[in-house]
């Protein structure tokens, strides 16, 4: 597991992140199944999972932050959350069966990205959206050194390949934008 995963869910970065906001944005309504890769302790995963009664997929690498999750949500008695470990950057779901695509501070991890995008494209419904909060390309008070992020616009480019196109851009504060596409 992550040495410091609780680091995720500090105070500042979880006011920054305005979950239940940025979700609305991306809009997430009652009745989408959505998706959160790389899900880590389940801070979007739970808020999701009130916003809609359908499913909430939880997907990582990490049994730590599976449990982590697990735990989470039945201390919230949340029911329609499902929690998958994956191997990285796989996407072991059904085709065209997401409605919401969220990536949060995850997209600069992975590996093969325009890969990767042709999976969230599979996945995804026809009408399906994509939420992307990542750190802006520049050193910040946190996050990870500026030379290993991805801009907002080189993240849109990947999607626009795969025909997934911006619709919103936002700047969440000084360290990380939202990206809302569709399908």
């Amino acid at each position: 597991m992550h040495s410091n995963p609780m680091k995720f869910e500090n105070e500042k970065r979880v006011k920054e992140l305005d979950i239940v906001n940025s979700l609305k944005k991306a809009g997430l309504k009652d009745g989408m199944v959505v998706c959160d890769y790389g899900a880590g302790t389940g801070i979007v995963t739970a808020e999701a999972a009130q916003l809609t009664s359908e499913t909430v997929f939880a997907l990582d690498m990490d049994p730590g932050m599976i449990g982590l999750i697990e735990d989470k949500v039945g201390a919230q008695s949340l029911t329609n959350v499902k929690t998958v470990k994956v191997k990285s950057d796989q996407l072991p779901l059904e085709d065209a069966s997401i409605d919401l695509f969220i990536l949060v501070t995850v997209l600069h991890e992975i590996d093969g990205v325009p890969t990767f995008v042709k999976g969230i494209k599979r996945v995804l419904k026809p009408e399906g959206k994509v939420m992307v909060i990542d750190f802006y390309k520049k050193e910040t008070p946190m996050g990870p050194p500026a030379s290993g992020r991805m801009s907002a616009y080189q993240a849109a480019r990947h999607f626009f390949r795969e025909d997934i196109n911006l619709d919103e851009q936002y700047d969440l504060g000084e360290n990380l934008y939202l990206l809302v596409l569709s399908n």
